[in-house]
């Protein structure tokens, strides 16, 4: 049996170092944040494009190196990519997101300063799959999953299609959550005629 139309994840532990990990966790510590109303107990920076700090800039080249990895491995094509916004997040103890996506992004992704609560993932098909009482699943098999939970762990980096719902997981810890999201769009121009768009 062939998969048709998966949905691809990509996961990567990031090429950096402790020490610039640590400092960029710090500065992200001390950035303003404010409540965000799709949460409990987690909230956005104010600052919507951290990764223009100069002090994030490996960082940020690292991000578009694995996203240019990441669309290249799915076959698309691309002049560059630009990372349009980004943010951190402050997710206090029992704190947690609910589910959204970004759909007005093309691809999104998180960076991780430390081991910390799972970003759950949502099967785009799961509505379609799930007729109850007409039809029950094993849930057991992958192919059928609802919801997958991604185990975030220092220095990693998680992308995923912008139009696929996730959300944070309850922080279990008696630690407060902080990790790093961002969106990107391609960059070139797009297109012909009226339907032509320069990004």
């Amino acid at each position: 049996m062939d998969a048709l139309f998966p949905t691809y994840i990509y996961s990567k532990e990031v090429d950096i170092s402790d020490k610039y990990n640590e400092k960029l966790l710090k500065l992200v510590q001390d950035q303003n944040y404010y409540p965000n109303k799709l949460t409990y107990k987690s909230n956005a920076s104010i600052e919507q494009k951290i990764l223009d700090i100069s002090s994030f800039k490996t960082l940020k080249s690292k991000i578009i190196i694995c996203a240019k990895d990441y669309l290249k491995k799915l076959g698309h094509q691309f002049e560059d990519l630009q990372i349009i916004n980004s943010w951190s997040t402050m997710t206090e103890k029992d704190g947690y997101s609910s589910l959204h996506s970004h759909k007005n992004s093309y691809i999104s992704g998180c960076y991780y300063f430390t081991n910390t609560s799972a970003l759950q993932l949502k099967n785009p098909n799961w509505n379609q799959w799930f007729l109850e009482p007409l039809t029950e699943f094993d849930e057991k098999n992958p192919a059928t999953y609802g919801f997958v939970n991604f185990q975030p762990k220092q220095k990693v980096i998680i992308l995923f299609p912008s139009h696929l719902e996730h959300r944070i997981m309850p922080n279990e810890k008696n630690k407060t959550r902080f990790s790093l999201a961002f969106n990107i769009i391609p960059k070139g121009e797009f297109g012909d005629l009226t339907q032509k768009l320069y990004l």
